[in-house]
C-alpha cells in the first residue's frame, strides 16, 4: 500500500468520524477506533504503558513509547481523556457512546445466533464446527470486497448458488476453512434478504461504509514499504545516538530501534556527524569520570538501574566507530570549510543569527556551536530543496531536542525562504516515530478481532450519511444536473471514498471544486471501467476461439497419432505372424525331409541285402565259378534297387509330403486360426 493510499484512508476515516475539524490531523481520525477502549475503561485510570498494551491486545498494533505518547497527546487535545497527574490519565466518556455500543452488540449477538442456527441446519454442507470469528471474517470479506450496494448483489448470489462473483469472494485454495466461511457468509446474506430485513438493512449500511473498515485494516497491517519511494538521509544527533547504543537504558534503546528499524525497511541511509561523535565521547567521559553520587542524566539513571554497565560505556567511549559500524551508521566529517547553505545571500551573518536564536538552548558554547553546525550541514546538503513530505526532504537531522527543531524550522523560514508547512532541517524523534508508524506501517502483525472490527465499523457508519447528505445539498445548489449522478455514484463505497478524498484534499470543506473534482474522477473511472469491461470481453472471446482451435488441433493430432500407432502395430503383428508361419514351415520341411531320407536309406539297404542273398543262394545250384556268381549277384542287386527306387520311393515321398502338410495345417490352425492356407505356404519334403 502506498503512502498516498494510507493518507487517503486516514483522511476518509477522519471525515466519517466528523473529527477532522479542518485541521487535517490524521491522529484525529482514530477517535472511533479508540472509543471502545474508552467505554471499557470509563472511570479507570491508566498510564501510557497500559494504553500501549491495550492497543496491542485489542487491535494487534505494535507501537513504541514515542507513538503512544503522541496518541495520548492528541486524544487529550480532542477531549477523549484528561490528565490526572504526571503519569496517569482517565477517559472522558463520549455522550454518544451510551446507546450505540449496546445497540450494535445486540444486533451482532442476534446476527451470530441466527447464523449459528442456519449453520446447524446446513451441517451436511460443512465439515467444521461453527466458529464466530471465522464467520465474521467471511462476512467482513464479503462486505469489503463488493463494490456495489448489497441489495444489487443478490442476483449474483442467486445465480452463483449463494456465492458472490469471483471478485467478491475469492477463497484461498490452501485454506479450506476460509473458503467454507466465505461461502457460508454469502449464504447468510441471502438468507437475511429473504427472512430478516432489519439485519439485512444493517449489513447494507455497513457495506456502504466498508471504506472505514478498509482504513482500519490499512492502519493495522499496511503492506511492506517500497524501498525506492524515499531518497531521505538521516543524521543522528548525540542524545539519540546514545539512546540507540544503549547508553540511556532499555526503554530509550527500544524506542530508538523502532525508528531505526523502520528507516532501514525503507533503506534510508543513517549517518552521524563527526562532531556529534566527539560530543558522545565527551558526554560518556564526563559521566564515567564523575563520582557515582554526582552523576546526572539518562546515562547515570541507566547505570543505577543496571541497564548499562560502566565497562560497556567505557568501550563505547574509547571506540564508538566500532559500535556504530555494527549498526551500519556512517560517520561523516563535514570538515572546517564554511558552506553556503541557503540562498546566495547567506553569509556569516545568517550563521550568527541562528547561533543567537539557539543561545538559550545550551549554556555550553561548544554544544551550541555543534547544533548550529549540524543544522548548517543539513541546509547545505539540501541545496535549496524544500518539500512538505518529510520522507522527500533528502536530508534531515533527527534529535530529541524539540526546541532545536522549532528554532531550526524558524531559521529555515526566516533566512532560507522556506514556507511554514514545509519540512524543516530537523525533526523530533517522537514526531518521526509517529510519521513512520502512520505512513509506513509495522512489521509485527497479529489477528484483529473481526467482532471488534464490525463494531468499530458500526460506530463510524452513522455519520457517513451526514457527509453524503451535506455533499448532495451543495450539489443541488451549485450544479443541480449532476445531483442524480452524484447520488447514484455515492451508493458505491469506492466512489464515496473518492468523494471523501476530494474533500480531504480541499482542506476538509465540501466545495464546488471538490464536487467537480469528484464528478470528473467518477466519469473518468466509469469510462475506464467500461473500456476495461469491453476489452476483457473481447479478450475472453478471443481466448475462447483460440482455446477451441487448440483443442481441435490437439484432437486431430491425437487421432492421427493413434491411427499411425495402430497401423504400425498391425504391420508389426503381420510381420511377426509371417515370420512365425515361415519358421513352422521350415521346421516341418526339415523334419519330414530327414525322415524321408532315413526311410529310403533303410528300404534300399533291405532290398539290396535281400537281392544279394537271393543271387548268392541261387547260384549255388549252378556250378559256376565264384567271380561269375558275384557278378550275377551284383547285377541282380542293382537292377532290384533301381526298380524299387522308381516305384516305392515315389510312394514314400508322397506319404511324407502329406504327413508334413497335415502337421503344418494342424499347427497353423492352433496358433493362427484365421490364416488362409490356400497359398504357397505348405512345407516341402526334399527328395535329396
Amino acid at each position: 500500500m502506498s503512502t498516498a493510499q494510507i493518507r487517503r484512508q486516514l483522511a476518509t476515516y477522519s471525515l466519517v468520524s466528523q473529527r477532522l475539524d479542518g485541521s487535517g490531523d490524521p491522529i484525529a481520525a482514530l477517535k472511533p477506533f479508540f472509543s471502545p477502549i474508552a467505554v471499557d475503561w470509563d472511570g479507570r485510570r491508566f498510564d501510557p504503558a497500559t494504553f500501549r498494551a491495550a492497543l496491542k491486545d485489542r487491535y494487534g498494533l505494535r507501537v513504541s513509547n514515542d507513538v503512544t505518547e503522541i496518541f495520548i497527546q492528541k486524544l487529550n487535545a480532542l477531549g477523549l481523556l484528561r490528565r490526572v497527574d504526571n503519569a496517569n490519565f482517565e477517559w472522558v466518556r463520549d455522550p454518544r457512546s451510551n446507546e450505540t455500543p449496546t445497540v450494535a452488540e445486540e444486533r451482532l449477538n442476534k446476527l451470530l445466533a441466527d447464523a449459528s442456527k442456519l449453520y446447524q441446519d446446513k451441517h451436511d454442507l460443512f465439515t467444521r464446527e461453527f466458529d464466530e470469528e471465522a464467520f465474521l471474517g467471511g462476512l467482513q470479506s464479503v462486505l469489503l470486497s463488493r463494490n456495489i450496494p448489497l441489495s444489487k448483489a443478490l442476483t449474483a448470489l442467486s445465480e452463483n448458488g449463494g456465492r458472490t462473483s469471483e471478485a467478491d469472494v475469492q477463497p484461498t485454495p490452501d485454506d479450506a476453512a476460509r473458503q467454507q466461511y466465505d461461502y457460508f457468509a454469502a449464504e447468510y446474506i441471502r438468507w437475511c434478504a429473504e427472512n430478516d430485513s432489519v439485519t439485512f438493512d444493517w449489513l447494507s449500511e455497513l457495506s456502504a461504509s466498508t471504506f472505514v473498515s478498509e482504513a482500519l485494516i490499512g492502519i493495522r497491517t499496511p503492506d511492506g514499504a517500497n524501498p525506492h519511494r524515499t531518497d531521505l538521509t538521516i543524521y543522528l544527533d548525540t542524545p539519540f545516538a546514545m539512546e540507540l547504543l544503549g547508553c540511556s537504558g532499555f526503554s530509550a534503546k527500544e524506542d530508538a530501534r523502532f525508528i531505526v528499524d523502520t528507516l532501514r525497511a525503507l533503506r534510508v541511509p543513517i549517518c552521524i556527524l563527526q562532531h556529534s561523535v566527539d560530543e558522545l565521547q565527551g558526554n560518556l567521559k564526563a559521566v564515567l569520570k564523575a563520582d557515582p553520587w554526582d552523576r546526572r542524566g539518562p546515562t547515570a539513571a541507566a547505570i543505577i538501574h543496571q541497564e548499562a554497565t560502566e565497562h560497556y560505556l567505557e568501550d563505547v567511549r574509547v571506540n564508538p566507530q566500532h559500535y556504530l559500524d555494527q549498526l551500519s551508521i556512517q560517520i561523516v566529517d563535514r570538515g572546517k570549510q564554511k558552506h553556503h547553505v541557503c540562498k546566495d545571500s547567506y553569509s556569516d551573518t545568517n550563521s550568527a543569527n541562528f547561533y543567537t536564536k539557539i543561545y538559550s538552548l545550551h549554556e555550553n558554547d561548544l554544544a551550541r556551536q555543534r547544533d548550529a553546525d549540524s543544522v548548517e550541514w543539513i541546509m547545505y546538503r539540501r541545496k535549496g530543496h524544500a518539500t512538505r513530505d518529510i520522507l522527500r526532504s533528502k536530508h534531515v537531522l533527527l534529535t530529541r531536542n524539540k526546541h532545536l527543531v522549532r528554532y531550526a524550522h524558524d531559521f529555515a523560514v526566516s533566512d532560507c525562504g522556506y514556507q511554514r508547512g514545509q519540512a524543516g532541517p530537523a525533526i523530533g524523534a517522537r514526531e518521526l516515530a509517529g510519521v513512520l508508524w502512520l505512513l509506513v506501517g509495522q512489521q509485527e502483525r497479529t489477528q484483529l478481532s473481526q467482532r471488534q472490527l464490525l463494531l468499530s465499523c458500526d460506530r463510524a457508519r452513522a455519520s457517513a450519511p451526514d457527509v453524503v447528505a451535506a455533499m448532495l445539498e451543495t450539489v443541488r445548489a451549485v450544479n443541480p444536473k449532476n445531483a442524480e449522478l452524484i447520488a447514484a455514484a455515492m451508493q458505491r463505497p469506492h466512489y464515496l471514498a473518492m468523494a471523501m478524498d476530494a474533500v480531504a484534499n480541499d482542506g476538509g470543506r465540501i466545495s464546488e471544486a471538490a464536487i467537480e473534482s469528484t464528478l470528473e474522477a467518477v466519469k473518468l473511472e466509469l469510462v475506464a471501467e467500461e473500456r476495461k469491461r469491453a476489452a476483457e470481453a473481447i479478450e475472453e472471446e478471443k481466448q475462447r476461439f483460440e482455446s477451441e482451435a487448440v483443442l481441435q488441433r490437439i484432437v486431430n493430432q491425437s487421432v492421427s497419432a493413434e491411427r499411425d500407432e495402430l497401423v504400425a502395430k498391425l504391420d508389426e503383428a503381420a510381420a511377426a505372424k509371417s515370420t512365425a508361419i515361415e519358421v513352422i514351415r521350415a521346421r516341418l520341411s526339415r523334419r519330414f525331409s530327414f525322415l524321408h531320407r532315413l526311410s529310403i536309406i533303410v528300404l534300399n539297404t533291405a532290398v539290396a541285402v535281400a537281392l544279394i542273398c537271393a543271387a548268392v543262394f541261387g547260384t549255388d545250384i549252378v556250378d559256376w565259378p565264384w567271380p561269375w556268381k558275384a557278378a550275377i549277384g551284383a547285377a541282380a542287386a542293382v537292377l532290384g534297387l533301381y526298380g524299387t527306387a522308381q516305384f516305392v520311393q515315389k510312394r514314400i515321398h508322397a506319404s511324407f509330403q502329406r504327413a508334413a502338410e497335415r502337421q503344418f495345417c494342424a499347427e497353423i490352425r492352433t496358433y493362427y486360426p484365421d490364416t488362409d492356407l490356400s497359398g504357397d505356404l505348405r512345407p516341402t519334403v526334399s527328395t535329396k
